[in-house]
Order: C-alpha cells, then sequence, then structure tokens
C-alpha cells in the first residue's frame, strides 16, 4: 500500500528551505523556528534537510496574506477616521 504523504510528493513540487522561504517572502530562520514549534512540519531529506511541499506552503502563504490584508485594511481605516471624523 502506498502512504498518503508519498502520493502527495509525487504531485506536487518539494522546495528547499531557501526556495521556500522566498516562496512565503519570510525568513528562512522563522522556517526553521516555525518546524520545531511544530507550526509547520518540515519533510526530511535521507541527509536531514528540510523541504516542504508547494501546496502545504500555498495554504500558509493564503493565510498570511489574507492576515496582511486586514491589518492593511484596519489601518486604512484609521487614517481615514483620523483626517475625516
Amino acid at each position: 500500500m502506498v502512504s498518503k504523504i508519498y502520493i502527495m510528493s509525487m504531485k506536487d513540487s518539494k522546495l528547499t528551505l531557501s526556495k521556500a522561504s522566498h516562496f512565503l517572502n519570510i525568513h528562512p530562520k522563522t522556517l526553521q523556528k516555525m518546524d520545531r514549534d511544530g507550526r509547520l512540519k518540515a519533510f526530511r531529506t535521507k541527509t536531514n534537510r528540510r523541504y516542504y511541499l508547494k501546496s502545504q506552503l500555498q495554504k500558509i502563504k493564503d493565510k498570511i496574506d489574507k492576515e496582511r490584508d486586514v491589518k492593511f485594511l484596519y489601518n486604512i481605516l484609521k487614517l481615514v477616521k483620523k483626517y475625516y471624523y
């Protein structure tokens, strides 16, 4: 029987730590910390190097982008309130 993780990795592209950090626009150390904390589990190569699945990172990127949009809109509303009310 083929494991679910193996099937996912066959269909999905793998990204190194450096490429994953560029994809998310965050520092590589942040990704390493997220792995240690268990917030974003990295897969490991035979030589114990981290790699991530692009679909896994896309979910995180969507959350990050949504948070950035909310913060941006909140700041715009504060400016509008400050100058117009």
